[in-house]
C-alpha cells in the first residue's frame, strides 16, 4: 500500500488551479453555506420539514428540494423560508 503525504490544502490548491474549477468550488461552497443557514434556522425554530412546509403552504417534498439545492431557489422563496422560521437575515459583504 502506497502512503501519500499530500495534505488536503495542497490537493485543493492543485485541483483549483483553473478559473473554471475555482468558480465551481466557490459556487458549491456558497450553496453549502446557504443550505446550512436554512437548516440551522429551521432547527432554531424547532420545526420539522413537514411543519415548516405547512407554515409555508408548500409540499414537504418542495421544502426538501429547497434545503438540498438552495442555489436553485429564488430569493423570495429563501426569504419566505426564513420568515416562516421567524428568523431575521443579515448580510455581510466581504
Amino acid at each position: 500500500m502506497t502512503k501519500h503525504n499530500t495534505t488536503w490544502e495542497e490537493l485543493k490548491k492543485e485541483m483549483l488551479n483553473s478559473p473554471e474549477a475555482k468558480k465551481a468550488y466557490e459556487d458549491a461552497d456558497r450553496a453549502w453555506k446557504l443550505r446550512e443557514a436554512l437548516i440551522e434556522a429551521r432547527e432554531h425554530a424547532n420545526l420539522t420539514q413537514s411543519e415548516l412546509a405547512r407554515k409555508m403552504n408548500v409540499a414537504p417534498s418542495n421544502l426538501n428540494k429547497l434545503e438540498k439545492h438552495p442555489d436553485k431557489a429564488n430569493m423570495a422563496t429563501i426569504f419566505k423560508y426564513f420568515d416562516a422560521c421567524n428568523v431575521n437575515v443579515d448580510f455581510v459583504i466581504s
